[in-house]
């Protein structure tokens, strides 16, 4: 978390989103952030492992850069990292807690098929995480 406090601190005063939007699909909710110097580019975050059901929430609709860390619990505060350099950034709290590999799965082509489908096809998508999520293949 302090890595990621430092990253935030020296955004510069242009790192500013021009869309972050909260969606629920098929029970997960989603959150996409489009950075004003979007570079056409998408990182999809699938965070690690979790057995807590609290996680399986809305995520607050009103984030900027500068709440960012406050609002979002910190499973999800690596989701701010892509934005930072300009890439549209997702992830989502998948519709399980625990090992539920393929709703994972699926909840992840889930959230890339929507960006697709309002936002339009990304240049380049590169799916990233932390623990079993780093490893999640694509369906």
């Amino acid at each position: 978390m302090i890595a990621i406090a430092l990253l935030v601190a020296a955004a510069p005063g242009w790192a500013q989103w021009e869309t972050v939007e909260t969606v629920e699909i098929k029970g997960a909710y989603g959150l996409i952030i489009i950075p004003e110097n979007w570079n056409g580019g998408l990182f999809i975050y699938a965070h690690g492992y979790s057995a807590d059901q609290r996680i399986i929430a809305p995520f607050p609709p009103d984030l900027t850069p500068a709440n960012f860390l406050t609002k979002m619990n910190m499973l999800f505060q690596a989701t701010i990292i892509p934005a930072l350099s300009g890439y549209a950034s997702a992830t989502t709290t998948f519709r399980s807690a625990g090992w539920y590999v393929k709703d994972s799965i699926k909840d992840v082509e889930n959230l890339r098929r929507y960006f697709v489908k309002k936002y339009g096809k990304p240049k380049h998508t590169y799916l990233w995480g932390h623990s079993g999520a780093a490893w999640s293949p694509r369906p």
